[in-house]
């Protein structure tokens, strides 16, 4: 009897301190929309945004966590969203390689992506059409971060996460759908999280510290969610952000 009821004891204590990290049903909705947006000063390119914005929005869930997403094609195009990294483990129909694992999401139509979040780390998701236009020129890509089930002593040490995303644009093919991408095609803008700054350099500001008089940006505006800081803080989740979004090409 007294083993009994030491059993019970440690289960209920299991439960009441396992309680806060066990797995959840996560449900999301996504768009893929044909939108505009700046990249740099007089540099303007049209892309496939997810929830109509570059990058995509941050997905942040917990290992072994069940994520559903619904994404809806409001493009022209077909397309499919491949979660880079999940195992997929029994749930292959769910990898977005088109016409391996499933057809394209075609125009008009929707998909719901069900899988469990079962490697941690800084991960991403993108298309999987036409991945080097796709991809490589028009901005389909967001990250997806899995927080470990049973972080390290560093990672718990971490006080900021900041999300970073290179990538490069074609300016000659920047107005056309469905051009470049091609071997030796010109890139001659870069980006990180879909603008360039002018230099691959990433700037925290704290607001609790004075700017000193030779600080040359002290009066610069600036987004403070611009490398998903803010998100990474906030409740798990799906993020998007008003700052990534582009200009609705119907709005022209």
């Amino acid at each position: 009897m007294k083993y009994k009821l030491l059993l019970g004891i440690c289960s209920v204590l299991w439960l009441a301190l396992a309680g806060p990290t066990l797995a959840e049903v996560r449900s999301f909705e996504m768009t893929i929309e044909e939108v505009e947006i700046e990249v740099a000063p007089g540099f303007k390119s049209k892309v496939w945004g997810f929830n109509g914005q570059v990058p995509g929005p941050l997905y942040h869930v917990n290992e072994g966590d069940e994520v559903e997403v619904t994404v809806h094609n409001f493009s022209t195009l077909n397309h499919t969203v491949h979660w880079h990294g999940i195992f997929q483990t029994g749930s292959w129909q769910h990898d977005g390689v088109p016409h391996v694992t499933r057809h394209p999401i075609e125009p008009g139509e929707s998909h719901t992506y069900r899988f469990i979040a079962d490697k941690p780390g800084s991960l991403w998701y993108h298309c999987h059409v036409n991945v080097s236009e796709h991809v490589g020129l028009r901005g389909m890509w967001g990250p997806l971060v899995v927080a470990p089930a049973a972080p390290t002593e560093l990672e718990k040490a971490v006080t900021k996460d900041a999300i970073l995303m290179f990538s490069g644009w074609n300016s000659q093919v920047a107005d056309n759908y469905g051009e470049g991408g091609h071997p030796g095609q010109v890139i001659n803008y870069f980006s990180i999280n879909g603008k360039e700054h002018g230099g691959s350099m990433l700037v925290v500001e704290y607001e609790e510290i004075e700017k000193p008089e030779f600080y040359e940006w002290r009066n610069i505006e600036y987004e403070p969610d611009f490398y998903m800081i803010e998100s990474m803080a906030a409740p798990k989740g799906q993020h998007s952000s008003e700052h990534f979004r582009g200009q609705d090409l119907l709005e022209f």
